[in-house]
């Protein structure tokens, strides 16, 4: 299984990501920064999560898209 990370103080909120793979990304209601869904989280953490199979192909363009590169996957 795949892991992805977003380095969620270097994110410019560009809703790239939320927008590209919503089953992954979505947009933190505190900072407004990208996160990873609820249901992806590793430990409940924001900004680190795993990458369910049928994902695979939008969490890569996701992270292909985003400006600024926060988003890796591992």
């Amino acid at each position: 299984m795949k892991i992805v990370s977003i380095n969620r103080d270097a994110c410019i909120s560009c809703a790239a990501c939320w927008l590209l793979c919503p089953g992954i990304f979505t947009e933190e209601k505190g900072d407004m920064k990208s996160s990873i869904q609820p249901s992806c989280q590793i430990d409940g953490l924001l900004a680190e999560g795993t990458v369910p199979s049928n994902q695979d192909v939008y969490a890569a363009e996701a992270a292909d898209a985003c400006p600024v590169h926060v988003i890796t996957i591992r």
